[in-house]
């Protein structure tokens, strides 16, 4: 390891240990839904970016209506306002595929009765994903988790009631509430990005089509300087609320014990060391050899179970040393894991799963697995 490298991994580890104090004292005190000062720079700083579109909006309608109906006053005008129209995030639709309630009762029984443990409002949605994760969102009136069949298929059914206490516990920290506007900047951001793109001198497949020209070139590197500029202001407006959402997932860990009991949390976020077993799985399946959907989440689940002492102890070094996260919104797992060590179990045991949505979501097993299957064999 170089001394820069050296010196990044001091940083890191010493801003993580001031992110798990901080939490661990938000959550002895109850202030879970408090706006750190940095979340509140980021919030007028997306603020500004979300003003920007509609400024150019309004900027292009000026024009067009400045020396009405001169040509060049139009084109200009009528760039402006398109830009502004394509820049600014209309609205954030949630994913086609949520069930309702009368498709999943057992499932949303159990959550409901996570909920009321924990303090969260009803779900009115929930996703059946093929991915190892799981998430929570909120979008006009809509309250949505998604669960990754990935990380269903690992987990045990007292991890699972953990699971979904976790995405739950969100909204009971009232992060999504937080991050609502930032979301929509960022996605302002992106779309400013792309419209700084450069020439198309490529094809889909990566094939030059032609070369530039001086005023391609010169073009290009004008969009690349304003590339540049919100690439900045995409990694100011994350490194400002990074404490924040670092901190919520700790917070959300800490609630979620209140009906999974600290042990299943600690124990469900000890698998993710196991995920590469889970990987090497999947490289190694030969599709044509599964039967169907529900053996191949059966494989996934056999990868993790029954895994050699020795490997597991390996794989949970690995996870330390890398500091391994599930993203980049959340702390490293083995100070999750860490931050759960202390807590005591709830004075009420924890929630018992209902063997009743194994069954409901068993035509979801198989059809994601199928599809899963499927794409495996075109690859």
């Amino acid at each position: 390891m170089s001394r820069i490298e050296a010196w990044k991994r001091a940083a890191h580890t010493r801003i993580g240990e001031q992110l798990f104090r901080k939490a661990r004292a938000d959550f002895e005190a109850g202030t879970f839904s408090t706006l750190q000062p940095s979340v509140r720079v980021a919030k007028a700083l997306a603020a500004l970016i979300l003003a920007t579109p509609i400024a150019m909006l309004l900027l292009g309608l000026y024009v067009v209506t400045l020396d009405f109906p001169n040509l060049i006053t139009l084109v200009i005008g009528g760039v402006l306002t398109a830009c502004g129209v394509y820049v600014f995030p209309w609205s954030r639709k949630l994913p086609e595929g949520g069930f309702r309630r009368e498709d999943l009762p057992e499932l949303f029984a159990l959550c409901d009765e996570v909920g009321a443990r924990i303090g969260a409002k009803p779900l009115t949605l929930i996703y059946i994903t093929d991915n190892i994760n799981a998430f929570y969102t909120e979008h006009r009136g809509e309250r949505a988790m998604g669960i990754g069949l990935g990380l269903w298929a690992i987990a045990t059914p007292k991890e699972r009631v953990s699971v979904i206490a976790h995405e739950m516990a969100h909204m009971v920290n009232n992060d999504v509430a937080r991050s609502g506007i930032l979301s929509l900047a960022l996605s302002a951001l992106e779309r400013w990005y792309y419209l700084f793109g450069d020439s198309e001198i490529f094809d889909h497949e990566g094939y030059l089509l032609r070369e530039r020209d001086g005023s391609e070139m010169f073009a290009d590197g004008i969009m690349g300087i304003l590339r540049g500029i919100v690439g900045t202001i995409w990694s100011v407006l994350t490194r400002l609320t990074f404490a924040d959402s670092q901190r919520s997932e700790y917070l959300a860990d800490a609630v979620s014990t209140r009906a999974g009991g600290v042990g299943s949390a600690t124990s469900m976020l000890s698998k993710l060391a196991l995920i590469p077993l889970v990987n090497a799985e999947l490289r190694g399946l030969v599709p044509s050899y599964v039967k169907d959907g529900t053996a191949f989440y059966a494989r996934i689940t056999k990868a993790v179970t029954n895994v050699d002492p020795a490997e597991r102890a390996k794989l949970t070094d690995k996870m330390v040393e890398e500091h391994h996260s599930v993203d980049m919104s959340h702390p490293p797992t083995f100070q999750r894991i860490a931050f759960l060590s202390d807590l005591a179990e709830p004075d009420q045991g924890p929630i018992t799963y209902r063997q009743k949505v194994d069954a409901e979501i068993a035509p979801h097993i198989e059809r994601i697995g199928a599809e899963i299957l499927r794409s495996l064999e075109i690859q």
